[in-house]
């Protein structure tokens, strides 16, 4: 189970890459020094993956996951 309770985007995102032990690297705008306006994150999950987790915050806070093909990581960024 994955639970969060007003955790900063970015934090969660962090957590979840470090819990999955994820090649993913974060844009600096979202692990930046919270803002006030940065979004928090709630919730719990059931029989998810940190992976599946993290597409799904993603989606929900339009964020692009964009895959490096030379070294196969992950960086996750804001749509522009």
């Amino acid at each position: 189970m994955l639970s969060m309770d007003s955790v900063p985007l970015g934090e969660a995102l962090k957590s979840l890459i470090k819990q999955g032990q994820l090649n993913v690297v974060l844009d600096p705008k979202i692990s930046g020094v919270p803002m006030a306006n940065t979004p928090s994150v709630s919730g719990r999950w059931n029989k998810v993956t940190a992976r599946q987790a993290i597409v799904a915050l993603c989606v929900n806070y339009d964020l692009m996951i964009v895959k490096d093909a030379a070294g196969g990581g992950v960086t996750i960024k804001p749509r522009d």
